[in-house]
């Protein structure tokens, strides 16, 4: 059989909007404003000029669109769409390897996945894709394939941002940081009133402490303590100032137990999908994080013990029934619990969990506004109800 004439500039198309993978990216705070970024690949560069006119220094190469365009160390490097255009398995290991060593802190990819190839109408089997009618080729990457090529190429565990789009972090603690800021709930700021009607003239004193104490879900240890050194030095020292606070905490709107006990369970998701992601090696974690599980569990390993429970107790029959049966949120029918997305983060540990796990998969779920918790079979659902 003849090869076909495969022309891969084709496949560059003018955009309107900034790439998907990129504004995930982007919209998840993952480039820090400014950036230096790399369009590796850019086509007819489009998504260069969304960049600078967003404020980052923006820079595009392609090999045939912009073959002069610099080629230069960037904060963060976008390869958009490109390695399911190469018909060539080892030129996309190669060009991943090229995109990476432009990368000082995060590489972006994105491609085409297995939903994406409905309408392909007269379309050529070829290699492991499809030659188009118009002679580009194409390669629809299964979500878990994709992921494992990244991986294993670069030898760094990426993180997805949605379908067919993922992050690598040159410092793996960033991708630690990244998914526990999407599991650790965070507590509205305390109401000034609030604390005057406590003790008004110790008011902004007291603020600091208190909020510490919701953000953390703890009270400062000796170390600690000394940010806080007039308040202490008022009440007589941080263990009487603290009891004082306890004990009212129903004038300052504060349920101290239950805000200790809600960072225990999000600190606790966020060990479990660590250790999914880390299962035979000590997971990275930033450091602020990992000096609050220290502060909460103990120590480290005593820390990384509660992870691993609660991963294995999701395969124990009856236990996501019983945390249905738990949840303040949702609908619950025989086999599954349907909430709303922003409901998520009020379910019980087990359950968000096994949300966790499937997003930790699929990435973002931008369009999808239900939540469909499978209880008879390991599936989490995304459902789109625009109206609702």
């Amino acid at each position: 059989m003849e090869q076909p004439a495969i022309e891969r500039h084709k496949a560059a198309i003018h955009r309107t909007t900034l790439g998907r993978p990129l504004r995930l990216a982007l919209e998840a705070g993952l480039v820090p404003a400014g950036a230096a970024i790399l369009d590796y690949g850019c086509g007819h560069g489009d998504d260069v000029g969304f960049l600078k006119a967003l404020g980052f220094v923006a820079t595009g190469w392609d090999p045939y669109h912009r073959p002069t365009g610099e080629l230069t160390e960037a904060c963060a490097c976008y390869l958009g769409f490109v390695l399911n255009v190469i018909e060539r398995p080892d030129e996309r290991i190669e060009t991943l390897h090229k995109a990476w060593a432009l990368t000082r802190d995060i590489l972006v990819v994105g491609a085409l996945v297995t939903v994406d190839a409905r309408g392909l109408g007269s379309a050529m089997p070829f290699g492991d894709g499809v030659v188009t009618r118009i002679g580009t080729f194409q390669m629809y990457f299964d979500q878990r394939e994709l992921e494992n090529i990244l991986g294993q190429t670069l030898e760094v565990e990426p993180v997805a941002l949605g379908m067919g789009a993922f992050a690598v972090f040159r410092d793996p603690t960033r991708a630690a940081q990244y998914l526990a800021a999407r599991v650790v709930r965070r507590a509205a700021p305390l109401s000034p009133a609030a604390i005057e009607a406590l003790l008004a003239e110790r008011r902004e004193l007291l603020q600091p402490l208190l909020q510490f104490f919701v953000d953390r879900g703890r009270w400062p240890d000796e170390e600690e303590a000394a940010a806080f050194r007039d308040v202490t030095r008022s009440f007589g020292g941080l263990r009487r100032v603290t009891a004082t606070l306890e004990a009212s905490g129903d004038s300052l709107g504060v349920d101290f137990p239950a805000r200790q006990a809600e960072i225990r369970d999000d600190l606790s998701v966020v060990l479990a999908i660590a250790r999914y992601r880390s299962p035979r090696a000590t997971p990275p974690l930033d450091p602020a994080l990992r000096r609050e599980v220290v502060r909460h569990f103990g120590t480290l390993g005593g820390a990384l013990t509660v992870g691993d429970e609660l991963l294995r107790s999701l395969g124990q029959e009856g236990v996501l029934r019983r945390a249905a049966g738990r949840a303040r949120v949702g609908k619950r029918m025989p086999d599954a619990l349907y909430l709303h997305h922003s409901a998520v983060g009020l379910l019980p540990k087990e359950l968000r969990t096994y949300e966790e796990l499937a997003r930790a998969f699929v990435g973002g779920t931008e369009e999808a506004n239900i939540v469909k918790l499978h209880l008879d079979r390991p599936c989490v659902s995304y459902l789109s109800y625009p109206d609702f």
